[in-house]
């Protein structure tokens, strides 16, 4: 869709002219970060962005193994670009659901990422109804409002 490519493009933009503020050379951050490795939707609960674990956040990919590898000044001006674009102030990464108690509870696989050492508690309203959750320890489904 022509939505998620312009997204997509104008995040890269941003997050390559962030590492290059950082000091890498624009040519090596624009290889590192392809455009495809870079979010192109997520969940957004209250100020936290969650996105899936894909491209620079898929464990051993390219990407993630390159965002492991900078510096930590360049790192934080790229996880702090993302979050700007996301229009968020704190990143997380959604992980596979975990089965408890024989399936009959499920827990949230999520972790922030940035930054550093912030907590999952999140507050934010919808359909008229004020919700207050660690997104690291709860599981929640955004919509669906005619079921709640």
């Amino acid at each position: 869709d022509r939505r998620t490519s312009d997204k997509r493009q104008r995040m890269h933009g941003r997050c390559v002219a962030a590492l290059e503020s950082s000091g890498l050379p624009r040519a090596d951050a624009a290889r590192l970060f392809p455009v495809q490795s870079l979010p192109s939707k997520w969940e957004k609960l209250g100020d936290v962005a969650l996105f899936a674990p894909r491209g620079m956040f898929e464990p051993g990919s390219g990407a993630a193994e390159a965002l492991a590898a900078l510096a930590p000044a360049a790192r934080e001006s790229l996880l702090a670009a993302l979050a700007a674009e996301a229009g968020a102030a704190r990143l997380g990464v959604q992980g596979r659901i975990g089965q408890v108690e024989e399936a009959l509870h499920r827990k949230s696989g999520a972790r922030l990422v940035w930054p550093p050492g912030a907590g999952g508690w999140v507050s934010f309203k919808e359909n008229g109804v004020l919700y207050g959750l660690d997104v690291c320890r709860s599981m929640f489904s955004s919509g669906n409002g005619t079921e709640k």
